[in-house]
């Protein structure tokens, strides 16, 4: 029968203890908490936020500092869906940072893992919306960044412009700098959200301005047609057949017998007077 004694239990314990602080904890997508749920495994003092970080890899002031961060991103654009309540002002950025993604042997695949790792987060984290939600994965043992965007959100987020956001961020994650490299990529990410307000205001105010002159030139048009029946009048017409200038042509002859002097003379009778016609 095998004994295992409490002093090889400790080691054993102080042994993988070590491990962990050593080599970092490894987090597997169904596991890592929710920064909306789980409040006191996220470290924001229990507060609903944006940010979830475990594994301590910030220090308080940098997870209040970035969660500030992405409050303003939230409530400084405009909601893209069709439905939007109060609770779901505009484009939501969340932030997983974590020591280690678990690769579960698949090391070799790492950016696939972490990539699935972070679009998994991110549909579980905004299961309602349109898709204007972005996750970004951050890790701390080998020093990435990944970013999960939704479909809304992928309209201003192609690949290219991802890489672009990450590359800028590549020099402080190197030197493990990574609050800073999140705020990089967060400000990247705001951007270019703004971006797209600024152009969907632009063509709101080009709508406005040609519906307006299309109604200042209708009115303009109008006020001239009308002028210019009024200075125009519609003429009065006349008979042909009684006016003045044929009156007398118009007039009929009788034929008179006068027995006294058995003479015979032709009068003309007068037409009535000619009528106007409008």
């Amino acid at each position: 029968m095998l004994r295992v004694s409490f002093h090889q239990v400790l080691v054993s314990f102080s042994l993988t203890a070590l491990l962990v602080c050593v080599h970092g904890k490894e987090w597997n997508r169904y596991d890592y908490p929710d920064p909306q749920k789980d409040l006191v495994k996220c470290g924001l003092d229990g507060i609903p936020s944006w940010i979830c970080d475990p594994d301590n890899v910030l220090s308080e002031e940098q997870v209040s500092d970035v969660h500030s961060r992405l409050d303003e991103l939230n409530s400084g654009t405009r909601c893209l869906c069709s439905s939007c309540d109060a609770s779901y002002q505009g484009y939501k950025v969340a932030v997983a940072v974590m020591d280690k993604v678990s690769y579960n042997g698949a090391a070799e695949h790492l950016d696939l893992v972490a990539n699935n790792f972070a679009r998994y987060l991110r549909e579980r984290w905004f299961s309602s919306g349109c898709g204007d939600n972005v996750l970004v994965l951050v890790t701390k043992e080998t020093p990435q960044v990944y970013i999960s965007a939704g479909v809304a959100a992928r309209s201003k987020l192609p690949d290219s412009t991802v890489k672009s956001i990450v590359s800028s961020a590549q020099a402080q994650l190197d030197s493990k700098d990574f609050e800073a490299a999140i705020l990089t990529v967060v400000n990247g990410v705001k951007s270019e959200f703004e971006d797209m307000d600024s152009t969907v205001l632009a063509i709101i105010i080009a709508a406005c301005v040609l519906g307006l002159l299309t109604v200042v030139l209708v009115s303009v048009l109008v006020c001239l047609k009308l002028r210019s029946m009024k200075e125009d009048p519609k003429p009065t017409f006349f008979r042909p057949d009684k006016t003045r200038e044929s009156h007398k042509s118009l007039a009929k002859s009788e034929t008179h017998y006068d027995p006294n002097t058995d003479n015979v003379y032709v009068s003309l009778r007068e037409p009535k007077t000619a009528e106007a016609v409008v």
